[in-house]
């Protein structure tokens, strides 16, 4: 539980993160240049993973509780008489979610749902307006400044990142919208429930592990910075060298 929160969670403020950055960008003259340089963006993602392990720390020691679970045994009476017993009998279980036969473990239904806030919620609403932002400040500075050749290359490259953050924003509500409102209209407590939320889990995970390739197809400065990573672009200048 403490890997799925976290992991989500970071995963989706590093979207938002990359949203508003995006924006400021195109926002405030120099801004990467100036204002935001790498050193103080690793800060700024380092500080936010730090956050977020320091805020779901307490999964460690809060959740979890042993207690004597009833459950319903049924027995024949005799060999020949087969009338049926229904006793009740105790195993120990740890409860990991909240039970309504246990009211005091039932606060632990409530971390999740604040935790849907964290990951859905909160990031979507921040999103949406810095992607409104962004789209204005485009589309007004645009009919203002005219065409030329150096801002039509400017564009192109603010279009090309612009449409990805947007892609991944619509994809990212989409995906994690649906498994809010399984959370939240409570329909995970029926099989059919049980099931819906499990497989949104699943496309959660598998979203975040999209944006890689939807960044890589679809963004030149990302897919040359992870060849140089990787070493194709020293491995491709060595052989041009040979």
């Amino acid at each position: 539980m403490f890997i799925q929160f976290t992991s989500l969670q970071i995963c989706a403020w590093i979207l938002v993160l990359t949203s508003v950055e995006q924006y400021l960008c195109v926002k405030v003259q120099h801004w990467r240049t100036i204002h935001f340089k790498p050193k103080r963006a690793y800060i700024t993602v380092s500080c936010l993973v730090l956050f977020f392990i320091a805020l779901n720390f307490n999964i460690f020691f809060t959740f979890g509780f042993e207690v004597d679970y009833p459950i319903e045994v049924v027995k024949n009476s005799s060999e020949y008489n087969m009338t049926q017993n229904v006793t009740i009998e105790y195993v120990k279980k740890i409860l990991c979610y909240g039970d309504s036969r246990f009211p005091w473990t039932m606060w632990m239904n409530d971390v999740g749902r604040v935790h849907l806030g964290l990951y859905s919620l909160a990031p979507i609403t921040i999103l949406v307006i810095s992607n409104i932002l962004l789209i204005s400040h485009l589309y007004t500075t645009r009919r203002s400044n005219g065409v030329s050749v150096q801002n039509d290359k400017k564009k192109n490259k603010q279009d090309q990142m612009t449409k990805t953050i947007i892609f991944m924003t619509l994809l990212f509500a989409v995906i994690t919208l649906s498994s809010t409102v399984i959370m939240w209209t409570f329909t995970f407590f029926t099989d059919y429930g049980a099931f819906l939320f499990r497989l949104t889990d699943v496309f959660c995970f598998g979203y975040h592990g999209l944006n890689f390739i939807v960044f890589y197809i679809s963004n030149n400065r990302f897919r040359s910075e992870f060849k140089k990573f990787l070493g194709f672009k020293k491995f491709r200048n060595s052989s041009s060298n040979g």
